[in-house]
C-alpha cells in the first residue's frame, strides 16, 4: 500500500523540470524517497525516484545517476525501464524516472504464502535468469538481488511478468568502484550478499549475482532468508563460516522444491569458483534437476537473439501409466470452503476448474502420469483435506509415443481439469489475493462466503451446534442411553459431547452464541499484514497462533478447536472497520477479537465490538481508550499502557541517569497511538517540573517513514536536547534515528514497546552496528529467551508449530494474551455465551502463568498487567534486559 502523504512534504505537488508533477510518496530508502508522480507531456503514472537532499554528496550523485544510465542500456523485459533522469537547475533536485508498475514484490507474495511451488519457482528464475543474463552480457553486476527487489508486475488482464528493480549499487565491470561502495562499505543486504562482497573484495564479478539468485531460489521454496540471525552481522557471519543451509521437507509448501536442494549447494557455495560459471548454466541446472524428478524431457533449441537463454520445449514422459481420480470426497472435519480455499491457495485452481471438481461427480484430474508424479498430486490433495485416488489407465487410454492414444475412441477425459504447465505463473489474480490478505485462514466478505441458508439447507442444522437430524425421533432413546451408558460415554468424549449438545439444543434450548460451533471455536484477529507496521502484525499472530496450535494438538478446548480468522487492515481505520463487520456476521462471524494490532485500527472497530457484544482482547496496544474508568464491559487488556511505559522511561531517565527533564524531547506518530503516548510523556515530565507547553516535540504521519521535516526541528535544536523518547513504529523509529545520529546526536534513545523490538533492530543493523548500541526499548513481557516456565512454554510452542521463526517480544506477547483468553473459555464449559466469559475473566485474580508476575482481572480493572520490563540494544542488535529503576 502506498505511504500516506506527508502535507509538510515540499516535493507534494512539485512539478520537476516542468515534466512530473509528485502525487504521493510510495517508499522510502537510506538514499532515496520513491513517489508517484504523473509525467504531464502524457498524463500516465510514473515512479520519481529522488536522492535525499541531505546526500548531496557528489559521489552519491554519481552512483545514483549510475543506476538510471545502467537500466537504460538494458531495456530488457525483465527490468524495470528508466523513461528520464537528471538534475533541476534551479536547486539540484536529483532524480530518475522510471516505469510504473502495478503488481507486489516477490518477498510479500511469497511470506504470505509460506513459500511456493516447484512450477512457480520455475517460472519466476526462468525470467530472473533471463533479466540478470542481460546485464551480465553487458558486464553489469547488480550487487544487490533480493526478493524485495523483484516485481511480480501485473499486465494485460491476467498476464504477469517479473521485473527486476533497484540498480542502485549495480557497477558496470569495467568502471571503478565510487567511494561510497568502496572497500569497507559492505552495501547490501545479508542473506543475499555473496561472501566476497562481505569480505569487502575490489573484484567482484558476476558470480555475486549467482550466489543471490541461489538464495532467493532457497526463499521461494521455504519463505524463509538462507540464513537468519537477530542482526546483520551475524547473518554475514553465518554465511562466510556455514554451508548453504538444507531445505526441510517439514518446512517447505511443495516437497517437490527438494529436488533445487544441489542448484542452491552449487549457487551459494562459499568460493566462488565452486559456483555455476554463469546464469546460464545455473538454468540449465535447475532445469536438469526439475526433469528428473517431474519426469520431463528437456529439449534445448536456439532462440532468436533478442531473448537471453535457450527455449525449453517440455513433453511429457511418453511411459506414464498412471491418472489422479477426485470425486468431491473430502475429510470429516473439513468444509468444502476450507478444502476449496485450500487447493486454490496449493495448487493455484481457477474458481471454474474449482467447480468442476466439487460437482459431486468422478473428475478426472491429471492423466498419462507416472506413478511417482500421480502419488505427489495425491499427497498435494490430501494436504488440503481432499481425498482422491490413483487408477491404473486402461490400455486404450496409455498415451504413445507422438502422443496418440492406443485404440483410438472417446476421449474418456473430456470433463478433466487442464493439465498445468511445468512452468506457472504467478497470476495477477495471486498478486491481488496477497495484497488484501485473502487466503485460506483470513477472512472473506460476506458476499463472498456461502450463505447462511445454504449452509443450512446443506447440513441441516437448525443451530450452530450441528445435531444430525436423523437422530432427532430417538431423543428419548439418546436419553435413556446417556442414564444407562453414562460411564462407558465419559471414556468417548465425542460420542458424550454429541448426545450432550441434543439435550442442550432440543431440551434446554440452548443457542450457541456467533462463532461457536460443535466442533471449533473461531477468534478473529484484524491487523496489518503489509505496510509500515506488518512485521509487528505478522509476530503477534505468530505468537497467537502457537498458543492456538498447543491447545489443539493437547484436544481443544471442551471439545472444541480453535481457528483464527486473521484479516489484514494495513494500518488503516476504514479497512479494520471493514474487517470488523465480517468478524460480526451473524453465522461466519466469529466468537472474540483477540490481538489486534495498533491504537488507530481498534479505535475506530471499538464501536461496532460493543453494540455488537464481542469481546476485545489483548489488543496490542497500550491506548488509554482501552483502559476506560469504569472499564468497558467487553473490553480486556493484557499489556501495560502507554501512560505506564513512558512513565517508566521518564522516570529511568530523570532518576537514574540524572537526565535534566526539560532536556527530554518526544517524536511520536500523528494519529491516536502516537498522542497517546506523547500525553504519557507530557504528563510524566509535567510531575518532573516540565511546563507541557515547553516538551519539544515532533510527529510524522503513520504509515510513512517521512521522518525528515520532524527531524529538522530536532537537529536545530540539538544543544537542547539529552534524551529523545519515540512513539513510532520500527521503519520510521530507524529512520529517524539514523537521521539525528549522522547529524551528531549522542543522547539517549528510548522507544515504547510497539515500535516491534525485533523489526527495529535489524532495521537498524542495515545502517550499521553503531546506529544499535544503547537504544532502550521497554516490553509488557518477560525478555523472550527467559527461562520463566511460561516463557519456556512460549518458546516449545514456537519452534514446534513456527520452525523457522525467531523468538521475540511481540509473539510472546500474543502468545500470552491468546493463553489468558483462551484459560478463561476452557474454565466455563462447554456451554457459554459472551456474559459467561466476561465474568470468568473479571473472576480472574493473581493468576500465575510463569511470567514473573501474577495476571488478574476485576469488574472495576480490565487490566491484566501493569509490568514494565527494561531492555537495551546493544552493536550486535541483540537485547540486553536492564532495570529500569536502577542505575
Amino acid at each position: 500500500m502506498p505511504l500516506s502523504a506527508n502535507q509538510n512534504d515540499p516535493l507534494l505537488g512539485r512539478k520537476v523540470n516542468n515534466a512530473y508533477e509528485i502525487v504521493k510518496p510510495l517508499a522510502s530508502g537510506g538514499m532515496s524517497v520513491v513517489y508517484l508522480a504523473n509525467q504531464l507531456s502524457l498524463n500516465r503514472n510514473v515512479v520519481l525516484k529522488v536522492l535525499r537532499p541531505s546526500l548531496n554528496d557528489e559521489d552519491f550523485i554519481n552512483l545514483f545517476l549510475r543506476e538510471a544510465r545502467i537500466i537504460s542500456q538494458l531495456n530488457h523485459p525483465n527490468v524495470v525501464g528508466v523513461f528520464d533522469f537528471g538534475k533541476t537547475p534551479e536547486d539540484g533536485i536529483v532524480y530518475l524516472a522510471m516505469e510504473y508498475l502495478e503488481g507486489e514484490d516477490l518477498e510479500v507474495i511469497v511470506k504470505q504464502k509460506g513459500g511456493i511451488a516447484l512450477a512457480q519457482i520455475m517460472w519466476v528464475i526462468e525470467q530472473l535468469c533471463n533479466g540478470v543474463h542481460a546485464a551480465h552480457k553487458l558486464n553489469i553486476v547488480h550487487r544487490d538481488l533480493k526478493p524485495n527487489n523483484v516485481m511480480v508486475s501485473r499486465l494485460a488482464g491476467d498476464t504477469t511478468a517479473i521485473k527486476i528493480l533497484d540498480f542502485g549499487i549495480s557497477k558496470p565491470l569495467s568502471e571503478e568502484d565510487l567511494k561510497h561502495t568502496r572497500l569497507g562499505m559492505i552495501m547490501g543486504t545479508a542473506g543475499y550478499l555473496a561472501p566476497e562482497q562481505i569480505e569487502g573484495r575490489l573484484d567482484i564479478d558476476t558470480r555475486a549475482d549467482i550466489y543471490a539468485l541461489g538464495a532467493i531460489i532457497y526463499f521461494m521454496a521455504t519463505g524463509k532468508k538462507p540464513y537468519s540471525g537477530a542482526s546483520r552481522e551475524i547473518i554475514m557471519g553465518r554465511q562466510i563460516s556455514e554451508p548453504p543451509p538444507k531445505l526441510d521437507p517439514m518446512s517447505v509448501k511443495d516437497t517437490d522444491v527438494l529436488v533445487l536442494q544441489q542448484v542452491i549447494n552449487k549457487a551459494m557455495a562459499k568460493d566462488r569458483d565452486d559456483r555455476y560459471a554463469s546464469v546460464k548454466d545455473l538454468w540449465a541446472d535447475v532445469l536438469n534437476h526439475a526433469q528428473q524428478y517431474q519426469k520431463v524431457v528437456v529439449n534445448q533449441t536456439a532462440h532468436t537473439e533478442s531473448q537471453n537463454l535457450e527455449t525449453v520445449v517440455l513433453d511429457r514422459d511418453q511411459q506414464c501409466q498412471y491418472r489422479f481420480v477426485f470425486n468431491s470426497e473430502i475429510e470429516a472435519d473439513k468444509s468444502v470452503q476450507d478444502v476449496r480455499q485450500a487447493l486454490q491457495d496449493a495448487m493455484n485452481f481457477s474458481d471454474k476448474q474449482l467447480n468442476a471438481l466439487f460437482t459431486g461427480k468422478r473428475v478426472i484430474v491429471r492423466k498419462n502420469l507416472a506413478l511417482q508424479s500421480a502419488q505427489r498430486i495425491e499427497r498435494q490433495f490430501k494436504r488440503c483435506g481432499a481425498l482422491g485416488k490413483i487408477e491404473e489407465m486402461e490400455e486404450a487410454t496409455r498415451v504413445k509415443p507422438g502422443g496418440r492414444k492406443a485404440n483410438e475412441g472417446p476421449d474418456v477425459t473430456k470433463n478433466s481439469l487442464p493439465t498445468a504447465e511445468l512452468l506457472q505463473p504467478i497470476s495477477a489474480a495471486e498478486v491481488t489475493r496477497v495484497q488484501e490478505l485473502v487466503r485460506a485462514e483470513d477472512v472473506n466478505t460476506p458476499e463472498e462466503r456461502l450463505n447462511p441458508e445454504d449452509v443450512l439447507s446443506v447440513t441441516q442444522r437448525p443451530t450452530h451446534i450441528r445435531p444430525r437430524k436423523k437422530r432427532l425421533p430417538w431423543l428419548g432413546w439418546a436419553v435413556t442411553a446417556l442414564l444407562l451408558l453414562g460411564p462407558v460415554l465419559y471414556y468417548s468424549p465425542v460420542n458424550r459431547y454429541e448426545i450432550m449438545d441434543l439435550w442442550m439444543v432440543h431440551v434446554n434450548k440452548f443457542q450457541s452464541p456467533r462463532g461457536v460451533e460443535s466442533d471449533r471455536i473461531r477468534l478473529a484477529m484484524s491487523a496489518p499484514f503489509r505496510g509500515s507496521a506488518r512485521e509487528i502484525g505478522r509476530s503477534m499472530r505468530i505468537g497467537i497462533e502457537s498458543y492456538i496450535e498447543y491447545v489443539n494438538e493437547n484436544g481443544g478446548v471442551n471439545g472444541r478447536l480453535i481457528e483464527l480468522m486473521a484479516a489484514n487492515d494495513n494500518y488503516e481505520p476504514e479497512k479494520a472497520q471493514e474487517n470488523i463487520e465480517v468478524f460480526i456476521h451473524p453465522d461466519a462471524g466469529a466468537f472474540a477479537l483477540l490481538g489486534a494490532v495498533g491504537t488507530p485500527t481498534t479505535k475506530s472497530i471499538l464501536p461496532i465490538t460493543l453494540k455488537n457484544r464481542m469481546i476485545v482482547f489483548g489488543s496490542f496496544s497500550g491506548a488509554s481508550f482501552l483502559r476506560k474508568s469504569p472499564p468497558d464491559r467487553y473490553v480486556f487488556n493484557y499489556r501495560a499502557s502507554y501512560f505506564e511505559e513512558t512513565a517508566a522511561i521518564v522516570q529511568h531517565y530523570t532518576k537514574i541517569k540524572n537526565i535534566d527533564p526539560n532536556k527530554i524531547a518526544v517524536f511520536y506518530q500523528n494519529d491516536s497511538y502516537g498522542q497517546d503516548g506523547l500525553q504519557g510523556v507530557i504528563q510524566a515530565l509535567n510531575r518532573a517540573g516540565v511546563a507541557p507547553e515547553t516538551v519539544i516535540k515532533a510527529a510524522y504521519e503513520r504509515n510513512s517513514s517521512n521522518i525528515f521535516d520532524a527531524a529538522e526541528l530536532f537537529t536545530s535544536r540539538i544543544e537542547e536536547i539529552e534524551a529523545l523518547i519515540i512513539i513510532g513504529t520500527y521503519s520510521a523509529s530507524a529512520e529517524f534515528t539514523v537521521h539525528m545520529r549522522q547529524n551528531g546526536f549522542s543522547g539517549e534513545i528510548a522507544n515504547v514497546s510497539f515500535v516491534g523490538s525485533r523489526a527495529l533492530a535489524e532495521k537498524l543493523l542495515e545502517y550499521g552496528p553503531e546506529f544499535t548500541d544503547k537504544i532502550l526499548v521497554t516490553q509488557v513481557v518477560p525478555h523472550y529467551d527467559s527461562y520463566a516456565t511460561g516463557m519456556l512454554l512460549y518458546r516449545e510452542s514456537l519452534k514446534k508449530y513456527f520452525p523457522n521463526e525467531e523468538t521475540d517480544f511481540i509473539s510472546a506477547e500474543g502468545f500470552i494474551a491468546a493463553r489468558i483468553f483462551i484459560e478463561a473459555l476452557n474454565s466455563v464449559g462447554r456451554y457459554f455465551d459472551v456474559e459467561d466469559v466476561a465474568n470468568r475473566l473479571e473472576s480472574i485474580s493473581s493468576h500465575d502463568i510463569g511470567i514473573g508476575t501474577d495476571i488478574g482481572f476485576s469488574p472495576s480493572n480490565h487490566q491484566a498487567s501493569d509490568r514494565v520490563w527494561g531492555t537495551v540494544l546493544n552493536r550486535k542488535g541483540q537485547f540486553e534486559e536492564i532495570d529500569l529503576n536502577a542505575p
